[in-house]
């Protein structure tokens, strides 16, 4: 079997590239590659800014229809991704998703 070699980018170019329909890889904390495809990004607004979500769905066997928010944090000029866990913050996530999806019907 051919092992696979990922080559960094960066993870903005990805994301708000509207010609990109490759897979998102992410490594998790435990080291598992996981394969995400990219169903959206919002921006919120945030205490002195806007912050920049994207919205992804794991490819990965076994996984479920459901998609998952994620935060982009900037920092040192490189974008990181994490997990949406505050309920208030993921409630505002899906209605502004929500707003966005009733928009385009």
């Amino acid at each position: 079997m051919r092992k696979e070699t990922l080559i960094p980018v960066d993870l903005l170019d990805v994301l708000l590239d509207p010609d990109n329909h490759d897979p998102i890889r992410c490594v998790a904390e435990d080291g598992t590659m996981i394969e995400f495809e990219q169903v959206g990004v919002i921006s919120l607004p945030a205490e002195n800014d806007k912050t920049l979500y994207c919205i992804l769905h794991p490819v990965t066997e076994g996984e479920s229809d459901l998609a998952y928010p994620f935060r982009v944090i900037l920092s040192n000029g490189r974008a990181t991704l994490s997990a949406v866990d505050d309920p208030d913050e993921f409630a505002r996530i899906k209605a502004k998703y929500e707003a966005l999806q009733r928009g385009c019907s």
